[in-house]
């Protein structure tokens, strides 16, 4: 590319580009300049900040924003403007110049090169072009990125690349499993890996393992539950406020009504889903879930007490033993409180 007086050289940072010598034509890899490296356009120069050239070195679209602005204002009645975009499995998708015989690998080149999630035999080309009733139609063409004749497909104005990603890529996602298991740690799962499959990855449960026990937590219930807390604590201030303004209820005090929301907002929810691991390990289709990314999975040990609590006069643990029942441990925590209710009792297994 020959230089002229008021041209302007734009160098990218750099974006650990993934190699496209292979996508190159050989006959003309001595001759072609990567946009990877360069874009020259002609347009008056703009003077910038020390911190936002720090910025513009590793973000290609604060760079190219003066290019692409400058490109759309020129572009007039026969005279399209000369830009196209990408999107998908690239370093940086985006609008960029459509400069002379351009083709996808110049426009994947523009885009700081593909991500290791590409998928190479299919990606689609929108081209728009104006149908018989000069109405805007569009034209899809599927392109194999392996294939020479393909990577050479012209890309035109307003033309949009899209780069497939390889189906169910999930090459970081993980589960953790604690307790009472052989190997305990974190795995990396497949899509559609499920909870006994898991378990006997980590080398199945050990003997003393309390399975009936285990505690399943999963981020996206977590998230659900904070979400609920939320919207409960401001259908409780919303229903304060309609019942006072109607009068339909005696005079409540807002700080009380306040507390209550302000402590709903700030609940975070712990996101356990219960499970049945011996049910699951048995073969059971409904107990043996699928697994999601960053679900946790703990295995405590047999456990050989049982615990009192509440409305009791001495509660505290004590040692199981086969014979005794619930009234007996009743008995061996001193027996119920005069505020107890006996018709409410429950056990927590």
């Amino acid at each position: 590319i020959e230089t002229q007086p008021r041209d302007k050289i734009v160098v990218f940072g750099l974006a650990n580009v993934t190699d496209l010598s292979s996508l190159q034509s050989d006959e003309n890899n001595d001759k072609q300049l990567s946009l990877d490296a360069l874009i020259s356009d002609r347009f008056e120069d703009e003077k910038t900040t020390e911190l936002e050239d720090e910025v513009a070195a590793v973000q290609r679209d604060v760079l190219l924003a003066p290019i692409i602005d400058k490109l759309q204002s020129q572009a007039r009645a026969g005279q399209p403007v000369q830009t196209a975009s990408i999107s998908g499995a690239v370093k940086s998708p985006g609008t960029f110049p459509v400069t002379n015989d351009f083709d996808a690998v110049k426009l994947i080149a523009a885009a700081g090169g593909l991500e290791d999630r590409v998928y190479m035999k299919s990606a689609e080309l929108r081209s728009l072009y104006l149908g018989t009733g000069d109405e805007v139609l569009s034209r899809y063409v599927e392109l194999d990125l392996k294939q020479k004749n393909d990577r050479s497909a012209s890309i035109n104005s307003r033309d949009h690349l899209h780069i497939r990603t390889i189906p169910r890529w999930n090459p970081s996602e993980a589960v953790t499993v604690e307790g009472e298991v052989k190997f305990p740690g974190v795995y990396l799962i497949q899509k559609g890996e499920t909870l006994a499959n898991v378990i006997q990855r980590a080398g199945g449960l050990t003997e003393d393992a309390f399975a009936a026990g285990t505690v399943f937590t999963r981020k996206s219930i977590a998230a659900l539950e904070t979400l609920r807390a939320r919207e409960f604590a401001q259908s409780i201030v919303r229903d304060f406020a309609a019942s006072q303004l109607t009068k339909e209820e005696k005079q409540i005090d807002i700080d009380e009504i306040t507390s209550v929301a302000d402590k709903l907002d700030e609940f975070v929810g712990a996101g356990r889903l219960l499970v049945d691991v011996d049910a699951a390990l048995a073969g059971d289709r409904l107990a043996n879930i699928r697994l999601e990314d960053s679900d946790k999975l703990i295995v405590p040990p047999r456990t050989s007490t049982v615990t009192v609590v509440g409305e009791i006069r001495r509660p505290g643990t004590h040692s199981f033993q086969q014979d005794l029942d619930l009234n007996d441990y009743i008995g061996l925590s001193a027996g119920m409180t005069a505020r107890a209710d006996d018709k409410e009792l429950y056990i927590v297994k």
